[in-house]
């Protein structure tokens, strides 16, 4: 099954002195807040397959990839 995440990151260093620097950093895990389903014990293509319960038949109940994660830091080097 094939499955695709999008991370991104941002940084910025300014300097304030000669010796002086900062540097802003921005992360951002699976940026686009894209849910992958997964289907069952073995990750089938037909996830909520089970016939022995069907009031959740066709059910999709987990998700295989974590939301949306931010991270911010701040640095300062001297």
């Amino acid at each position: 099954m094939f499955r695709w995440n999008v991370d991104f990151s941002l940084a910025k260093t300014t300097r304030i002195t000669e010796r002086i620097k900062t540097r802003f950093d921005v992360q951002f895990v699976n940026a686009f807040n894209h849910p992958m389903f997964s289907g069952g014990q073995y990750f089938s293509f037909e996830p909520g397959a089970d016939l022995s319960s069907p009031e959740s038949f066709g059910v999709m109940s987990s998700q295989f990839n974590s939301p949306r994660f931010i991270q911010i830091g701040l640095r300062f080097d001297f």
